[in-house]
């Protein structure tokens, strides 16, 4: 238990409850605090898009679970999905994928610097580039 000057004492992160006292009123107040929930963390990679497009370089992916929901982040492309089981957050982010890969495709020509860098980075993971 940690005590403050204050007077505020805690059991920290994982504890279970906390109490403020106060010196000048001699009263203390107790607040019952519930622990921050389970997560699993996983590093993971996607290989293939859908369509048959199998990726030359493998795509690098973050699952975790918080509580009973799963997310899939991509950091090379700052995209995150998520899923009942840790197999539909990578489903999901499949999808997403291809579906941000082709739609870059058909603007090629009418892209942004920030925009055509991602695209190169498809590409190359592709095997296009």
């Amino acid at each position: 238990m940690i005590r403050t000057n204050e007077g505020q004492s805690t059991t920290g992160a994982s504890g279970f409850a906390v109490e403020r006292s106060s010196e000048a009123t001699g009263t203390a107040e107790r607040y019952a605090m519930s622990p921050a929930p389970a997560s699993v963390a996983n590093t993971s990679t996607i290989q293939r898009l859908g369509g048959g497009m199998v990726l030359v370089h493998p795509l690098f992916v973050r699952t975790e679970q918080i509580g009973g929901q799963w997310s899939a982040t991509s950091l090379d492309l700052a995209l995150v999905a998520a899923g009942d089981t840790e197999f539909e957050a990578l489903e999901e982010l499949r999808e997403t994928v291809l579906e941000l890969y082709q739609s870059l495709e058909e603007m090629r020509d009418t892209l942004g610097p920030h925009l055509l860098e991602e695209l190169t980075f498809l590409d190359r993971l592709a095997g296009r580039g």
